[in-house]
């Protein structure tokens, strides 16, 4: 094999090989996709844990408060 065409050849596997690796993710939907708003986050700590970006979903149906004890997002 002469080198041009080689080097040809080269050229042409890697350039498919970046759109075949390009393309394994189409038509996910990872996480790192989701839009989530960060304005109302916060730092915080629990003993020798440290919790960064924390925020917390609205309490559902309409009232103001998470009731105490609850499990809330």
């Amino acid at each position: 094999m002469t080198a041009p065409r080689r080097r040809s050849t080269v050229v042409l596997v890697t350039a498919l090989l970046a759109v075949g690796v390009a393309g394994c993710g189409a038509g996910r939907a990872p996480q790192t996709y989701l839009e989530r708003r960060l304005g109302n986050a916060t730092n915080t700590s629990v003993g020798s844990l440290e919790l960064r970006n924390i925020s917390l979903m609205p309490p559902g149906g309409g009232g103001d408060v998470h009731e105490e004890g609850s499990d809330v997002p």
